[in-house]
């Protein structure tokens, strides 16, 4: 079940790719890839929009050795797009 802080950040995240008029197997793929994330997160006791370099790098060093490489680049470029979003748009130092 995701808590309330995280399910605004993705819909958030949701609304801020809509109003940018892409592509709503994008939209989808990317939110769905964030929502992994974030349950990873919880799962290792991480806050996401606390989570560092090295936190990522775990991250992805675990996700390379279940997934295809390709696949693991599209998670990594929801992330690049997610965090940027908090950044521009939600004010994340």
């Amino acid at each position: 079940m995701r808590s309330r802080r995280t399910g605004q950040a993705v819909d958030g995240f949701r609304f801020w790719l809509d109003s940018r008029g892409v592509a709503r197997s994008t939209v989808r793929n990317y939110t769905g890839n964030i929502s992994r994330y974030v349950r990873w997160c919880n799962e290792h006791e991480l806050d996401y929009l606390r989570a560092e370099r090295d936190d990522i790098t775990f991250y992805v060093g675990e996700q390379m050795g279940r997934l295809q490489p390709t696949t693991v680049q599209l998670r990594l470029i929801a992330l690049h797009i997610f965090y940027d979003y908090l950044v521009k748009e939600r004010g994340l130092k």
